[in-house]
């Protein structure tokens, strides 16, 4: 059964996230309340899910999670610009499905498509602590000429 299933027992998280989430422009630290996860032992291509005091490592991303998970109540995203291959197998946070082929991570109910350059967001809000990922995105806007006059 593994630590998978181990934790597929344990059913739910509930706490508060420090987020390192590591990428090649910097890294930026997220701080989300509550999380809902319901673990299925998925079966990925290519992606190794390991949990330990919550560890995910997808194809080169680190994402490090403390004693929480994240938030996918129809609205929030994270694309780490890695591809995450999914083998007859999906997640569920919350309420949201998420799928993603090669690039794309596209969410029912969310409205909000990711790839590695863009970031679009329709009726959807991303809540991070701190001035950290405006600082980021605005960084990334001007050094990447993506201003739309």
């Amino acid at each position: 059964m593994g630590i998978i299933g181990r934790v597929a027992k344990v059913g739910i998280f509930f706490g508060i996230i420090g987020w390192c989430y590591r990428k090649d422009f910097g890294s930026f630290t997220l701080a989300i309340a509550y999380n809902a996860v319901t673990i299925a032992n998925n079966e990925a291509a290519d992606v190794h899910i390991t949990f330990a005091d919550v560890c995910f490592i997808f194809a080169g991303a680190y994402i490090i999670f403390a004693d929480a998970s994240f938030i996918f109540a129809g609205a929030y995203s994270i694309n780490a610009g890695a591809y995450i291959i999914l083998a007859d197998a999906s997640f569920i946070f919350a309420g949201a499905y998420s799928i993603n082929t090669d690039a794309y991570i596209i969410l029912a109910d969310a409205n909000t498509i990711l790839s590695v350059a863009y970031i679009t967001i329709a009726d959807a809000y991303m809540m991070f602590s701190g001035d950290c990922i405006i600082k980021y995105v605005v960084n990334y806007i001007f050094n990447n000429n993506l201003l739309i006059t």
